[in-house]
């Protein structure tokens, strides 16, 4: 899911992309009715937070990351595993 305010826009929130909506609902209507009144979603939320993607994550980006996650779906997944599509487009 991607959850939190959108960057340029004033009372702006996103709650999007729950694939597993039952399951996944519940946390993520939490998380975001802390951080609308509150000002802090309660736990940490970094996976889902919206304010991950900068201006870098564009449209060829997200395609290229979609097929590559979609096609690994049922797929082990690895502790620190970087995968190779969009990169390297963000560097620290």
């Amino acid at each position: 899911p991607l959850v939190g305010p959108v960057r340029g826009r004033t009372h702006f929130w996103s709650a999007c992309g729950v694939m597993a909506g039952f399951s996944q609902g519940g946390g993520v209507g939490l998380a975001l009715s802390n951080w609308m009144v509150d000002g802090d979603p309660g736990f940490d939320i970094w996976g889902m937070d919206v304010a991950r993607f900068g201006d870098w994550a564009t449209r060829t980006y997200t395609n290229a990351k979609v097929r590559e996650n979609y096609a690994r779906r049922f797929s082990i997944r690895f502790p620190n595993e970087e995968l190779p599509a969009a990169r390297p487009l963000q560097t620290t």
